[in-house]
Formats: structure tokens, sequence, C-alpha cells
């Protein structure tokens, strides 16, 4: 969605809001559950220094990291960037790709707000057990009907091999 700010522009320390929505269905290849609306303000300072601020949330969808079942997770935002509509900058002095001239791609602002937010290990719950590794069968419905044997590993098989030679 695309909100003009070109109103704002003849006057300074003036401000507008707006209810907008995150039309995308999707955020970084998760799906987007739920996208309550968010109440964005946008203010022109002086001269082309603009700023947007404003909150909302998120619910995306992300496969748990041990079973994979899908786990509804809240990303809530407060968003508050301040840039040069001129020169498109923001105050880092990096790209504002969000904005235009005299408008602001609500879409692009909420994904870069967001991304700094997506978690890094999402589990369906604290105790998950994870997927059987030889029949790919979700632990956390009952145990699978492999071997239970525990496998050596690759290390365990090295050191058995040193101590065996009595390297170690």
């Amino acid at each position: 969605m695309i909100i003009s700010f070109s109103s704002l522009l003849p006057l300074s320390e003036k401000s507008e809001t707006f209810a907008v929505s995150y039309e995308s269905a999707l955020l970084n290849g998760h799906p987007v559950r739920k996208s309550d609306p968010f109440r964005l303000t946008v203010t022109h300072h002086e001269a082309r220094d603009m700023e947007v601020s404003g909150e909302g949330e998120l619910v995306l969808e992300f496969p748990c990291d041990r079973c994979l079942t899908p786990v509804d997770v809240r990303i809530p935002l407060k968003i508050r960037r301040r840039f040069d509509a001129g020169t498109l900058l923001d105050e880092e002095l990096e790209n504002a790709p969000f904005a235009g001239e005299e408008s602001i791609d609500v879409d692009l602002l909420i994904t870069d707000e967001a991304m700094t937010g997506l978690p890094m290990k999402v589990l369906c719950r604290d105790d998950c057990k994870g997927i059987c590794p030889t029949c790919g069968a979700n632990l956390n419905e009952g145990a699978c009907s492999c071997d239970q044997k525990e496998m050596p590993t690759r290390m365990a098989e090295l050191l058995k091999k040193i101590t065996d030679a009595g390297e170690l």
C-alpha cells in the first residue's frame, strides 16, 4: 500500500495519521497469518525532513526447528524512521527504499522493520522432542518403531579407534 505525504510538504511541523494494512501474503518466505491495521503518523519537520512512526503487529507462521510443526509467532513492531524525502536517505545515511519523493510504500517499510524482529529459533513447545532422524516420525506424537539403540557418531567412532590403538 502506498501513502502519499504530498499534502504535508508545504507546511512545517504538520502530521497526518493513516490506518494501513500489510498487504503481502509472505514475509521472508513465512506466511502472514494475521496483520492488524497499523497506525502510522507521517510528520513533516522542515525542508524535506520527514518522519514516519507507529506500531502494529504481524503474526507469521514458522516451522518448529525440531519437529517442523507449524507455529504462529507474534512480531510486534514499533516503527520510527526519519528520512530526507529530497535525497531519500534516512538519518543513518542509508537508503530509505520505502520512501519516494512524496509517498511511502508501507509494505516495504513494515517488511524492513519486521526483518529485525524475526526469531532465531522457533519451538512448538519448550520440551519438543523433534523428529526421528531415521524414519522422520514426530516424536512428540509417540515413539517410532525404529531401532532405539543409539548409533555412535563419527567422533565416538574415532575416539574408540584411538583408545583401542592406545594412542590416548
